[in-house]
């Protein structure tokens, strides 16, 4: 794999994972779609090997980009869940005040 192959590739694969932490999910989409189209425009013409050293670490980046968006998944969920508890707990604490101001 040529280095600068390689480099486009990487810069794809860190572009990616700036989208992701961002929650830019459609961006992610889109660059992983043109680092498909310049690795399969790569094999087509014969630019690269089947070098698997070079795509395991590009299928190793690409699985932390899918933990990372599914962490960041399970973090705003758990946020609105909490966002939910709180809601809650001030609608009963104004529940309670409004029923010990009525009895006085």
């Amino acid at each position: 794999m040529t280095d600068q192959l390689m480099s486009t590739l990487v810069e794809f694969t860190v572009k990616m994972e700036v989208s992701a932490e961002s929650g830019d999910w459609d961006q992610v989409k889109v660059l992983d779609n043109k680092r498909q189209l310049v690795l399969d425009h790569a094999i087509e013409n014969n630019i690269v090997e089947a070098d698997i050293e070079s795509m395991n670490r590009i299928e190793a980046m690409q699985s932390r980009i899918l933990d990372l968006a599914k962490t960041e998944r399970q973090n705003v969920t758990r946020a609105y869940e909490e966002g939910l508890e709180r809601l809650h707990n001030c609608q009963s604490y104004l529940d309670t005040d409004r029923q010990s101001a009525l009895k006085e």
